[in-house]
């Protein structure tokens, strides 16, 4: 055997000459092989690959694009979330078949203040101090029993049914009446912000699950909606306004609401806190003479004025009838295209 002047041990049997190159050689041939095999891969998934990034790139401009909508230079909002959690051992939540104590109660009580601020556009922080300097942080005796002092609705001291229905009129009364909250530290050149809120459900999500809040029958609900806008008319597509509700004020005559959450709100709080107020029954009692006493204060008719109101009753009870014979809130997705 000798070494050859390339750094190659060989040796010689006969004609046949055979190189033994260095273990180092070995390993960089291995790592090629390795190396293509990587490429290939790579060129196989690489579909798959670009698509997990752009999604990942997506939700994360998506999900900064929400906070950064939210009021770029104050909110801090998930800083905010952290600290107003940490109240949570000194805060109490009265339930309906006991007290509730800790962290979940304030974090659900922050959840149910953030949904509803962005739906009515404002500023979840702001709504967030002013309620909790209105309950003593949400501690009050008027808390326990689902009212806040100064949360009015239609006219009327708030006695809520549910903690959710409070804390939804709650939000409501601060985005439409601001100047009554000053007093308790609210800033109102930081309440109105962008959230870009979109309705995204269907309608009969949206009756079903804002009847459920307050209390009262979908299917009144759906009736109204169906006579008012047939759930298909000018009003509801530019005003997202379901009932018909006038605004004496408006250049139109009509409320407008900025998307259809707001709109169905109105209506079912125009059920639950205008009608069964004044008639004086019960929210889960419907009947024709109800719907009529319903009607007397929706759409009076007035004598020789052929404004169609004259029909209002009759085609409620008829609607009505008619939903809670077949009820389609059971089959919801088997008959959202007629909408």
């Amino acid at each position: 055997m000798e070494q050859n002047r390339d750094n190659r041990e060989s040796y010689t049997s006969g004609q046949l000459t055979v190189y033994n190159r260095p273990k180092k050689k070995t390993g960089l041939k291995r790592k090629k092989r390795v190396g293509r095999r990587i490429k290939r891969w790579f060129k196989k998934h690489s579909p798959q690959i670009t698509i997990i990034i752009i999604g990942t790139v997506i939700l994360r401009q998506g999900l900064l694009g929400v906070l950064n909508r939210v009021d770029k230079n104050d909110y801090a909002y998930m800083k905010s979330l952290e600290d107003m959690s940490g109240q949570a051992n000194t805060l109490s939540l009265y339930d309906d078949d006991n007290v509730l104590e800790g962290a979940d109660e304030i974090r659900n009580i922050l959840n149910l203040i953030t949904e509803y601020s962005l739906i009515y556009g404002v500023n979840p922080h702001e709504v967030y101090q002013v309620l909790a300097h209105m309950t003593d942080n949400f501690t009050s005796a008027d808390f326990y029993e689902l009212r806040i002092p100064g949360i009015v609705c239609k006219q009327r001291d708030v006695e809520a049914e549910s903690l959710e229905e409070l804390l939804l009129l709650a939000v409501r009364n601060i985005k439409q009446i601001p100047d009554g909250f000053e007093d308790y530290g609210l800033d109102i050149d930081k309440l109105y912000v962008d959230t870009g809120y979109e309705t995204k459900d269907d309608y009969f999500q949206l009756i079903e699950k804002y009847s459920n809040i307050f209390h009262i029958d979908p299917c009144l609900v759906l009736a109204i909606f169906r006579q008012e806008t047939g759930f298909d008319s000018d009003l509801l597509r530019t005003h997202n306004n379901p009932a018909g509700l006038i605004d004496k004020d408006s250049d139109d005559g009509f409320w407008k609401f900025a998307n259809l959450d707001q709109g169905m709100i109105e209506l079912c709080a125009e059920i639950a806190w205008h009608y069964y107020p004044e008639i004086g029954c019960s929210r889960d009692e419907v009947t024709p003479e109800i719907i009529a006493q319903m009607g007397t204060i929706h759409c009076p008719v007035e004598e020789g004025v052929n404004n169609g109101n004259e029909c209002w009753v009759e085609n409620i009870v008829n609607f009505y009838e008619e939903y809670r014979s077949d009820n389609p809130f059971d089959r919801t997705k088997e008959i959202t295209h007629h909408f």
